[in-house]
This record gives structure tokens, C-alpha cells and sequence, in this order.
């Protein structure tokens, strides 16, 4: 039987630590569920161990974020370096095929489920090509991943029961990779699956799981019906839009089947941020002044917040952390994420910044090394020293032991649950962690 051997690649300064936010990741176990019977494969994370090189590998399939491509073309050249052929997926390389194509034996573009098969039978007639465009599926009633191929250290389960973006946000890669139409799997398809899924704690990885229309939110409202109408007994999280409170029906709908906590996309509470480049309409339209409303509405429902926000924008300079301190403060977010502006390949952001010559780092693959890890291109009001310093120093303030128990303390109060406080807690300081030490200073 000829083995296949699926990596998730990552280089040390990545990998996950042993406790805390640990999501299983699905995009290989989908690979799997699409091979053949007649394959035995294995997956191999370095999130959670050091791998080795394996001997008896026919095939590897290496899936690829533009934080781990490096180390995805380091483990691509050893193992074609011992005659075993590779196959490179995943967002980056959909955004950089020619690129992707120096390392591999193969590159699948897009979502692979779709052609994997036809790979695996190119393979074995000694046919393999060198590109392979996967199709945007309905994505009804898709293939069920294997997680039984999972590690079990991943604490938390996972399920996708959308793909899709039709907003348009130049830094977001989300729509180039999966397209604009929102397309939506049927609720009885995402219970029977959740059914299956043995974790207590659920994240839904959909990049919004109520969706974008009134039709959408309604099979958002029959999948959480059915959790509780089947008695799943699962806690989980989502990531959703700020559009999640315009419905009473759907919070109170979702804290009943489990939700603790939704990932929301605040972005910038500059109004400018959000009307400018960024084009974050779902926020724009209503404006920062209504985040605060927001949470203290999803707040009335026992549910936390994670707000994502994403500083480096050309209408900020290094003062704009005073004012979203201010909010943090005052607005009651649980967990704020901050994040630094970073143009992904694919992103419309990414190629604005080439024309008008603003990347700083420019020697790829190498430079990917830089990505998620500083400012990796020039500001208009500031130097990236100055800003980059001011955003630590606002980054340790916000998870500081005394901030961290007061945001634990709050969500207590309104969820009135120890186990989502206490998540709330170790969040906040795993993430002081990170912005203390995991980040690098700019070269200038």
C-alpha cells in the first residue's frame, strides 16, 4: 500500500505552546478524507512535535501560510532531494504559484479537495503536472476530514460549514483564496459531522458563521436549534461580524447551544481606518461609535469578545494607541487582539505597496521570515521604529496582570461561567507573551 505523507510545516518560533487557544486544524485532514482507500496516510504537524523525515513516504503533501513557507520549501527540497516527489498547497502558494513551482513537484492552486483525486491518479500513471487549479465547490455536503489523522493534543475541535467572503477589505486574503460568493453547507450535514467531533469545546472556522444576508442567518439560527435539540453538550467559539447583534433571536439562540465566545473583526476604532484603504464597510457603515452598543449587546446574551484590530494603516501615527487604550477600557472588549498591518500575497493591499515601492522587505521566500513578526513596510506619518515601539509598549499595557483580571473579572459577570473567565484570562496573557517577546524590532 503507498503511503502519503501530509505536513503542516511550521519553524520553531511558531509552534504552539502546550496549553491555552489550541484549534484543530482541518486543511489536511479534508486532503485525507479525499484520498483513495487504496492509500495509507499519515500527518505529520509541527505545530505539536519535531517530525522526522520519513522513509517510506511515496508522496508528500505540504500545506503552506506565508508565515511557514520557508520551512514548507526546507522540508520540500529533503524530501525531493531523497527521489520522493511533492506537492505544495494552501493560501500562499495559491497566491504565488510561480514562485511555489521552484520548490515542488507540483502546486495545487486554490481548494484542493476538489482536484485532489485526480492528483493522486496522475501520480500513480507517472503523470503528475506541475500546476493544478482547484474549482470552488458548492461546498454542500463535502467530504468528511479525518480527524481520527489529527493529533489529540489539539484541546479544541474544529468544523467549517462556510466558504466565501463578499467583502472586499484590502488586507484580507480570505476573498482571493475562496471567493466572493458565501457558500453554505446544509444544517443537517454540519449535525450530523458536530455529532462526531469528540472535543467538548467547538471552533467554527468559518470567517463568519452567521453570514451576510437574512437567508444565511437562518441557517445559522437551524444549526444552533439543532444543537440543542440534539443535546450536543459542546461549548464553542466562532469568528462572525459585528452584524452578529442585529438579531436578538440569534444571540439568545447561540449562547443556548454552547456559544462562549465569538472572534469579531473591530479592525481600527478611527473612523478614517475604516473608511480609507482598509475598506471595512461592514464597520464603516455604521461607525466606531457603535462598538460599544455592540458589546454591551452580546454581553446581555453570556457571550465574550475577541476583537481582532489591525494597526499600520497610512491615516495612523504612533499617538493613535491612546485613543484605542481609551476604548479597551472603556468598551469592554474581553480579549482585544491587536495585529500589524502585514500585505499578504494575494491581498490588494500587497500590491499597492509594491507600486508605490513601500515594502521594506523584498528578497522572497526569505524575506517571508519577517511576516506577522514587524512592520514590513513604510508608514506615511511615522517612522516603523516609532511606531513599532509605541505599539509594544501599548501592547504589554493591555495585557498586564491587573488588565488581564479585570477583563477575566468582567466576562465572569456577564457570561456568569468560571470556565469562559478563565479562558478570557489565559488568552490575555498568552498574548502579553507574545507581544513581549515574539515580535522583531524594525531595522531602522
Amino acid at each position: 500500500m503507498p503511503r502519503l505523507v501530509l505536513i503542516n510545516p511550521n519553524p520553531a518560533s511558531y509552534r504552539l505552546s502546550r496549553g491555552g487557544f489550541r484549534v484543530q486544524p482541518l486543511s489536511l485532514a479534508y486532503l485525507a478524507g479525499c484520498t483513495p482507500a487504496r492509500w495509507d496516510v499519515v500527518i505529520d504537524d509541527e505545530n505539536i512535535d519535531t517530525i522526522e523525515v520519513r522513509d517510506d513516504a511515496d508522496l508528500v503533501g505540504i500545506t503552506t501560510l506565508t508565515s511557514n513557507v520557508n520551512r514548507a520549501y526546507e522540508l520540500a527540497g529533503t524530501y525531493r532531494g531523497k527521489g520522493v516527489p511533492v506537492v505544495l498547497g494552501g493560501i500562499h502558494v495559491s497566491m504565488v504559484p510561480d514562485e511555489a513551482e521552484r520548490y515542488a513537484d507540483a502546486v495545487v492552486v486554490g481548494e484542493a479537495e476538489s482536484v485532489w483525486e485526480t492528483v493522486i491518479e496522475d501520480f500513480e500513471r507517472g503523470e503528475l503536472k506541475s500546476r493544478y487549479e482547484g474549482e470552488r465547490t458548492e461546498f454542500r455536503r463535502p467530504v468528511r476530514p479525518r480527524r481520527d489523522l489529527v493529533s489529540p493534543a489539539y484541546t479544541i475541535g474544529s468544523i467549517q460549514t462556510s466558504r466565501g467572503c463578499p467583502f472586499d477589505c484590502e488586507f484580507c486574503s480570505v476573498r482571493a483564496f475562496n471567493g466572493p460568493k458565501f457558500r453554505q453547507r446544509d444544517p443537517d450535514d454540519v449535525l450530523e459531522e458536530l455529532a462526531g467531533v469528540p472535543q467538548r469545546t467547538i471552533f467554527f472556522t468559518d470567517d463568519n458563521l452567521v453570514g451576510y444576508s437574512a437567508a444565511s442567518r437562518e441557517r445559522a439560527k437551524a444549526i444552533f436549534r439543532g444543537m440543542i435539540d440534539r443535546g450536543m453538550d459542546k461549548k464553542w467559539i466562532c469568528q462572525t461580524s459585528i452584524n452578529f447583534a442585529d438579531d436578538e433571536e440569534t444571540l439568545e439562540l447561540a449562547h443556548a447551544s454552547g456559544c462562549v465566545l465569538a472572534l469579531v473583526g473591530i479592525e481600527s476604532v478611527n473612523d478614517n481606518v475604516l473608511k480609507g484603504a482598509m475598506n471595512k464597510t461592514s464597520n464603516s457603515r455604521r461607525g466606531s461609535a457603535y462598538y460599544e452598543e455592540f458589546l454591551e449587546t452580546v454581553h446581555r446574551h453570556g457571550i465574550a469578545i475577541i476583537g481582532n484590530m489591525v494597526f499600520g494603516n497610512d491615516e495612523e501615527d504612533a499617538d493613535t494607541f491612546e485613543q484605542t487604550a481609551a476604548f479597551f477600557d472603556r468598551g469592554g472588549l474581553d480579549i482585544p487582539w491587536p495585529g500589524l498591518l502585514t500585505p499578504y500575497p494575494g491581498t490588494r493591499l500587497a500590491e499597492r505597496m509594491r507600486k508605490e515601492g513601500r515594502l521594506v522587505y523584498t528578497d522572497y521566500p526569505a524575506d517571508y521570515r519577517h511576516y506577522n513578526r514587524t512592520l514590513i513596510t513604510t508608514l506615511a506619518n511615522c517612522s516603523r521604529r516609532e511606531f513599532f515601539d509605541a505599539f509594544q509598549r501599548f501592547a504589554v499595557r493591555t495585557y498586564s496582570l491587573p488588565k488581564s483580571l479585570k477583563r477575566a473579572w468582567r466576562t465572569f459577570r456577564h457570561s456568569r461561567d468560571v470556565r469562559t473567565a478563565l479562558l478570557v484570562y489565559g488568552m490575555n496573557r498568552s498574548l502579553c507573551h507574545r507581544f513581549s517577546k515574539g515580535l522583531e524590532a524594525p531595522d531602522e
